[in-house]
């Protein structure tokens, strides 16, 4: 299912993921509110703290390993929108074999006209 992925906060999704594969940092960053809280086996309570700490190893993961979008749904309701999306991943990456499917919500606010991610939460 494919569904409102040519909207601007799923378009900011996409931005994001690119950044994170091409190890774009400050791309990245710049799509997060400073607020934002990212769930992956353990809470970052800011974009700084995310930026300074697990998105490095996030965007060596993610160089090393290929991702297909395999479902992504974005429901927008005022300045708030839902996306929600699962992929493939497959690959090798520190001498181990990756094969699982990923899920990955995001709540994204719309305010003074820019589109932020204010939640991410990543599982398998």
């Amino acid at each position: 299912f494919f569904v409102n992925t040519d909207t601007a906060p799923a378009k900011v999704v996409s931005a994001f993921h690119q950044a994170l594969e091409s190890g774009n940092k400050a791309k990245a960053r710049s799509l997060l509110a400073d607020d934002v809280v990212i769930f992956e086996g353990g809470v970052e309570r800011s974009a700084d703290q995310y930026a300074n700490h697990h998105m490095l190893a996030d965007m060596k993961y993610l160089a090393a390993i290929e991702t297909k979008a395999l479902e992504h749904q974005v429901n927008i309701s005022g300045n708030m929108a839902l996306s929600i999306s699962r992929s493939k991943a497959t690959g090798n990456y520190k001498d181990k074999n990756v094969d699982y499917e990923g899920l990955e919500t995001m709540v994204l606010q719309l305010s003074d006209g820019q589109c932020k991610i204010t939640h991410i939460h990543w599982s398998r």
